[in-house]
């Protein structure tokens, strides 16, 4: 998990050393764009330190920790950081298409001065798994911390821990991810709506859209309840008081039809009702195109207001990992290693249920839309940052 290599790069073995990096990235199994990526920035780097910093030698580590590949250039002399940018450069400088490299890849590099060294580190591969990562190492150190709070606190410290900082931090966080699912949902199916060019399919893509989501929720209930019956087939054991008494509304068919149709725009909205903010999104996406041009500044609107949701909701769960932190300690804390084991039970049983509806989903891209699933990628880490959501 935690490796390293490490190579002394000077003007006399420059071409030696970039072939023996480039290989060395080679078998880190990156992408052929990331490892010439990164051997431009080094390249471009390293001659700065040299030229402008006066370097006579640069130490160049290749490190991976946790699925992340960086390259960490290191000097020694006087301070000296070749990432600063130049504003006296024009385009007749011989350094101004350098200057340009390293200003468009300003946020895959980091200058530090660490004693009398000088440090650039390059950020050669972002791991994938790195928010999965520090989520099970949020659940790990969750469940520690929570038995050394349980056998070791006093009644006051833990009440301040679980109530006033747990208690408030899971409330922020899932306040904030529920406001965000009604946009998102409403601007995602609007945008991609009015992004289609045939009207005549239009209408058809509407039903069909409600049709398959009412299909894949049957799916989704049917292999729920068929796991909960067989992982939990000896009864759910008693972890804690559920206030409140269930509903007695009587459901039917005729009932969820009829209801897809709201009263009014807000309720759904507040109520998170999905069906019917897919409703209304349908309506709305086929009458902007039905206006065509007359609205297209609404159609900008609602792709600029999709790319701005996604963009919130993926720094909202950037927070995952702390919110599962503090569920972990407070469920450890408040009701014991029963609760874990059987959280342990549900996380398996969410986990696979996810993996059956990816299949689900991956057998109705071939049968119907005659699209091969792979080039999808679908990946676990997306599908536990959804499961770490539902279970705080």
């Amino acid at each position: 998990m935690f490796n390293s290599q490490k190579f002394l790069m000077t003007t006399e073995n420059f071409s030696e050393t970039v072939q023996q990096i480039d290989e060395a990235l080679t078998k880190e199994k990156i992408s052929k764009k990331e490892s010439m990526n990164a051997q431009l920035l080094l390249e471009e780097t390293f001659m700065r330190m040299v030229n402008f910093g006066k370097a006579e030698g640069v130490q160049v580590t290749i490190s991976k920790r946790l699925g992340d590949l960086n390259l960490t250039l290191e000097n020694s002399g006087e301070e000296y950081n070749p990432l600063i940018s130049a504003t006296d450069f024009d385009e007749n400088d011989e350094d101004y298409f350098r200057t340009i490299i390293l200003k468009s890849n300003a946020e895959k590099m980091y200058y530090a001065r660490k004693g009398n060294k000088n440090l650039v580190i390059i950020q050669a591969h972002k791991s994938a798994n790195r928010q999965l990562q520090y989520t099970i190492l949020g659940m790990v150190t969750g469940i520690i911390f929570g038995l050394i709070l349980k056998f070791f606190a006093s009644p006051e410290v833990i009440s301040i821990f679980t109530e006033t900082i747990g208690g408030s931090v899971n409330t922020m966080f899932m306040n904030a991810l529920n406001m965000m699912i009604a946009p998102v949902v409403f601007f995602s199916i609007i945008s991609g709506i009015t992004g289609l060019t045939n009207s005549a399919s239009i209408g058809r893509i509407g039903g069909k859209l409600i049709g398959l989501y009412s299909l894949t929720t049957i799916i989704a209930i049917s292999i729920g309840l068929t796991l909960a019956h067989f992982v939990f087939a000896s009864g759910v054991p008693q972890v804690g008081i559920i206030e409140g008494t269930a509903s007695t509304e009587k459901l039917s068919l005729l009932s969820a039809i009829v209801n897809i149709i709201p009263k009014d725009l807000l309720t759904p909205v507040i109520d998170r009702t999905l069906l019917q903010i897919i409703f209304i999104a349908v309506i709305f996406g086929l009458c902007l195109n039905k206006l065509g041009d007359k609205v297209q500044i609404l159609n900008d609107f609602a792709r600029a207001a999709n790319d701005f949701c996604l963009t919130l909701i993926t720094a909202i769960a950037a927070f995952i990992p702390i919110i599962t932190f503090f569920a972990m300690a407070g469920l450890v804390v408040n009701l014991g290693m029963d609760s874990v084991i059987l959280l342990v039970k549900l996380l398996g049983c969410y986990v696979i249920g996810n993996l059956l509806m990816i299949c689900t989903y991956s057998t109705m891209l071939m049968t119907l839309g005659k699209i091969s699933p792979l080039p999808h990628q679908f990946r676990l880490q997306q599908v536990l940052q959804v499961l770490q959501c539902r279970l705080q």
